[in-house]
């Protein structure tokens, strides 16, 4: 199985979190250049091709219609022959055209290595939905890099836990590993109790706005079906930095996690038959936020006035009105999926 361990001559990590070239195009691991392509104009592009196709099955029922009035003896009409010949030419035109359009929107698919712009559904179907599988299978193939039809973690986040760690550090020295992953093991633990229990009063201290909304809907709506999803014996058996982003306003760190739990009801679940269950989880802070040294992250304590954690319904501590889940003092859960890639 093909895995990518390292960068080829050349190759440099940019502050987006994406490979570049000495030239500074993008390009891919092994340092062959990539193109950015729009999903969505590619489904166009196969939208006009079969288009083309069913009005050229047009076009040839009506040619099939008009050799059959020629075949039955009495000879057709002058409005015949013409509303026989304006069909043909108006399906056979409209498809030459469909086919024409077809191949000016997919000329940019001729290149063999290229990244997709995900089209807006499967965007929106990604962050609505607790598992990333179906988003991935569906529209990201050309994440399977070795083409084997197994998208392995390491294709999905080829970068070494050695190679975050090193990028993290290179803007925030006192970045520590142990300390991070400890903190990410207790935040997981929360969600799952949250889970277990129907509490989605005990996420707010410790998720994005956006990613708690999503919960306490799901939750909510569990509370309505009167349903509890109950998980036990949860421990959780490893955890990877698998991916260190920085864009204009935020940092985010990729995090690969394996639990183990019983789960009341699995069903939808990527688990083994083990109970071994694994996630992806992302974590975000604003740019330019660095580890304070004199201080450990903690799920008990605000990060700014070291009280207690407790919080109003906007995630701002109570005693000193900071926000906890704005990203301004540490790290927060931004997103956290069950995941079914090979790899872990």
């Amino acid at each position: 199985m093909k895995k990518v361990r390292s960068l080829a001559p050349g190759v440099t990590l940019g502050e987006d979190g994406r490979l570049y070239n000495k030239e500074g195009k993008r390009v891919n691991y092994n340092g062959e250049e990539l193109i950015e392509i729009d999903a969505e104009a590619y489904m166009k592009s196969i939208e006009f091709k079969l288009s083309s196709i069913v009005l050229l099955f047009a076009a040839g029922i009506v040619f099939i219609m008009y050799a059959q009035l020629l075949n039955s003896g009495i000879p057709p009409t002058d409005y015949e022959k013409f509303m026989c010949f304006s069909l043909m030419g108006l399906f056979g035109g409209l498809s030459i055209l469909c086919f024409v359009l077809s191949k000016w929107k997919n000329s940019i698919y001729s290149t063999s290595k290229y990244v997709v712009n995900l089209p807006k559904a499967a965007v929106k179907n990604l962050e609505e939905s607790d598992s990333i599988i179906g988003t991935i299978n569906a529209v990201s193939k050309d994440i399977d890099a070795d083409g084997d039809g197994t998208v392995l973690i390491t294709e999905a986040y080829s970068l070494t836990e050695e190679e975050v760690i090193e990028n993290v550090n290179n803007v925030d020295e006192a970045f520590s590993v142990d300390d991070f992953k400890d903190y990410v093991k207790s935040v997981f633990m929360i969600v799952q109790s949250a889970w277990s229990t129907n509490d989605y009063k005990k996420l707010r201290p410790y998720e994005t706005d956006k990613l708690y909304v999503r919960h306490k809907l799901r939750i909510e709506s569990m509370i309505k079906d009167n349903f509890v999803n109950k998980r036990t014996n949860v421990r959780v058996k490893g955890v990877l930095l698998k991916d260190y982003i920085i864009d204009d306003t935020l940092e985010t760190m990729v995090v690969t996690l394996t639990a183990n739990m019983k789960i009341d009801n699995p069903e939808g679940m990527n688990m083994n038959d083990n109970g071994d269950v694994p996630y992806v989880l992302k974590f975000v802070r604003k740019n330019g936020v660095k580890t304070k040294i004199d201080s450990h992250l903690s799920t008990n304590n605000c990060p700014n006035c070291g009280a207690v954690i407790e919080v109003d319904d906007n995630g701002v501590c109570k005693y000193c009105e900071t926000s906890l889940v704005s990203g301004d003092t540490e790290w927060v859960l931004s997103d956290i999926r069950n995941i079914k890639i090979s790899g872990m």
